[in-house]
């Protein structure tokens, strides 16, 4: 199957209920090809261990341990604070309508924070922060940075891609022909489109690149030439250029792009 004629219902995908549905639908999101087509703006390297002490070149990735919770605030402005250290510094986590990580995050647990951090009332702080175990799973390796609309979050739209490419890549057929893939050693269907979301390496993002904009070139060649066949057959006045079966329809919205 082509990745274009993949046209199952975004509710096909575990834990995307009809309020992610709607978010997704401002993206232009509406079927599981159509978010497989939303590539990436970025790739972060979380491989690289970024200590608490070099806060300030910018983000943090680093293993910590849980020392303490703290809360201040009263009422519905109560707020948890968890104080946590590496082997270089202590750093306060803010956690700002979390108050669920007081649960996740107990005393003693050690764990990988990822995120900036800046200096305010005498400590080491950071209120945007991401740790191993919430929903977009490892922080480790190479992580997807998508546009993002009201009510998305990165880790929920990485859990659903992620999720997408469990259920459908496997049977994602290849639209370049075998002897190009082979001649300018690209990757398969399958493989380009599991690297452009979660590449395990920067060769490999950039490899699924590659495929994926000869395939656009494939496809845009093949358009080009059937529009020089129409203007050969209007001008001579004999038989109208054949159509591709299913019309703009059949492409991806990367290749309508194009048409």
């Amino acid at each position: 199957m082509f990745l274009r004629e993949l046209s199952a219902g975004l509710d096909s995908i575990k834990g995307l209920g009809p309020a992610a549905q709607r978010s997704l639908a401002r993206l232009g999101i509406i079927d599981i090809k159509t978010l497989l087509c939303h590539y990436p703006r970025d790739w972060e390297d979380r491989s690289q261990i970024v200590p608490l002490r070099d806060w300030s070149r910018g983000k943090v990735c680093t293993l910590v341990k849980v020392l303490s919770h703290e809360w201040f605030g009263a009422g519905y402005m109560k707020t948890l604070k968890i104080l946590v250290e590496d082997d270089t510094a202590r750093a306060s986590l803010v956690c700002f309508n979390r108050p669920f990580l007081a649960k996740q995050l107990p005393v003693g647990l050690c764990l990988r924070i990822f995120g900036h951090f800046y200096y305010k009332y005498g400590e080491i702080q950071s209120s945007a922060f991401e740790v191993a175990g919430e929903r977009d799973g490892s922080l480790g390796g190479i992580l997807p940075i998508y546009p993002l609309s009201e009510g998305l979050t990165q880790a929920m739209l990485r859990r659903f891609i992620k999720n997408a490419l469990a259920q459908h890549a496997a049977a994602l057929e290849d639209e370049l022909p075998e002897e190009i893939i082979r001649r300018d050693t690209l990757l398969n269907k399958a493989e380009a489109i599991k690297a452009i979301h979660f590449p395990g390496t920067f060769t490999g993002r950039d490899l699924a690149r590659k495929t994926l904009i000869y395939e656009e070139l494939f496809y845009l060649e093949i358009i080009t030439g059937l529009r020089v066949m129409e203007r050969k057959i209007n001008a001579s006045d004999t038989e109208k250029v054949p159509q591709i079966s299913g019309g703009k329809d059949e492409f991806s919205p990367l290749q309508k792009r194009l048409i």
